[in-house]
């Protein structure tokens, strides 16, 4: 039998969308929901765990530090330099997360899910379902299709380790 879990997590960030038309092109900010939901086969029997709950928060929230609080900004966003010249020495705090388009909500999405997949797919659990809400009413998810027994990075088309 599969089976399968799903925690919800929270972190706040900003970002802009430098090139689109409307609103999103100025820098705002978000309180993200993510939800992320792993499976895996149930033996005979039943009665196991997929992961503890507790396992599946702490994995998750190492790899929202790379998030969480911090603006978004796309490579040669002139906002970047701005950023790190008005905000001087941070004693190493990440204050702009730079990514090679632009961070929209489909694109943070798919980003967690790789992060998610190379952290949990070594344990016999398969990420299954990465949902994140920019709004209460606007998500995206990434949803991997096929059969559990197939866990990890081996098939095609998928990033590597």
């Amino acid at each position: 039998m599969k089976l399968s879990i799903t925690r919800r997590f929270e972190f706040a960030a900003a970002h802009r969308l430098q090139n689109h038309g409307g609103r999103c092109r100025f820098l705002h900010g978000h309180t993200y929901v993510l939800e992320v939901t792993l499976e895996a086969i149930q033996p005979e029997g039943g009665g196991g765990m997929i992961l503890d709950f507790a396992d599946l928060k702490v994995g998750v929230r190492a790899e929202l530090a790379n998030f969480d609080h911090v603006t978004l900004l796309e490579t040669g966003d002139p906002l970047i330099e701005a950023i790190q010249g008005a905000s001087g020495d941070l004693g190493g705090s990440t204050i702009i997360g730079v990514t090679d388009k632009p961070p929209t909500v489909e694109y943070l999405v798919e980003r967690l899910t790789e992060r998610l997949i190379r952290r949990f797919e070594p344990v016999p659990v398969r990420v299954a379902r990465v949902r994140l809400y920019e709004t209460p009413n606007c998500w995206a998810d990434c949803v991997r299709e096929g059969p559990v027994e197939h866990c990890g990075l081996s098939r095609p088309g998928e990033v590597e380790r």
